[in-house]
């Protein structure tokens, strides 16, 4: 804030300051941004929105802010809120109106640091997808979603004689797959930046080229009714391996041990 105070485009909104709390809100560039730091129960929690400025976005930016302030408590491992509202990693946010919702959590596991699982609960209502396709189905969002040009030279292989099984998530049929994936090593030697088309393997041997590695990924998704009268949401659970966060580089779990924990823990979802 220091630094937006110094910066004659950017205008404060609001600066509150508390024993327990900070609230900061600001225009920028035809922006509002807002952020939230709460300390309870000895952990930092952090609420950021922004809102692109139109005649009537003020007030739903700043109702934002102050709905999250208001209606925010901290939550104990597995305590289940009696009123409607948000959980969260050990918090809970009361809210019973309703409307469009993105909310994920990300973790790690402390006996597999290469292993890291996104949980996700949207609304229908969200329309952006990774098939970018009018009404794509769920196979095609999966296809789609290891498709992708970001990448980076990493190349995928569907696993299994049925490459989309059926899932259940939350009481919602959805569909799965899994997945082989070969990660590049990258190296700042010239022949290691080039396919096996110029470069043999050999050659690529020689000049001290590291071999590719190979982890594994399960992605299960579920696709929500928009149009359904009860909420129907999207559900989106991933398992990725990545050996290069492993303590030594190599993984840690096996691909069977890996497909095992990522069922279990889809089967495991429950909606509250």
């Amino acid at each position: 804030n220091k630094e937006a105070k110094k910066d004659p485009a950017v205008q404060i909104i609001k600066y509150e300051s508390g024993p327990e709390s900070l609230l900061s809100s600001y225009y920028d560039n035809d922006w509002y941004y807002g952020y939230i730091y709460i300390y309870r129960a000895g952990r930092i929690y952090f609420f950021d929105t922004s809102r692109k400025v139109t005649s009537s976005t003020k007030e739903k930016f700043e109702s934002d802010l102050s709905h999250f302030s208001q209606n925010f408590r901290s939550r104990a491992l597995y305590e289940l809120p009696k009123e409607r509202g948000f959980c969260m990693p050990y918090g809970f946010v009361k809210d019973d109106r309703p409307q469009k919702r993105s909310m994920g959590t990300i973790m790690r596991l402390k006996d597999h640091p290469d292993v890291r699982i996104l949980f996700r609960d949207q609304s229908a209502l969200f329309e952006e997808n990774y098939s970018k396709e009018e009404n794509a189905s769920v196979e095609q969002e999966l296809r789609t979603f290891w498709e992708r040009p970001d990448w980076g030279g990493v190349k995928y292989q569907a696993l299994g004689f049925r490459k989309f099984p059926s899932v259940q998530m939350g009481g919602y049929k959805g569909q799965s797959t899994f997945v082989e994936i070969t990660r590049p090593s990258y190296s700042p030697i010239y022949e290691c930046a080039w396919d096996e088309e110029y470069f043999s393997k050999a050659e690529k041997k020689r000049a001290g080229c590291l071999p590719p590695t190979l982890d594994y990924g399960y992605i299960a998704y579920v696709k929500g009714d928009p149009d359904a009268k009860e909420d129907t949401p999207n559900l989106l659970l991933y398992v990725m391996q990545n050996s290069e966060d492993a303590p030594d580089g190599k993984p840690t779990i096996g691909k069977d041990e890996l497909k095992k924990m990522a069922d279990t823990i889809a089967a495991s979802i429950k909606r509250r």
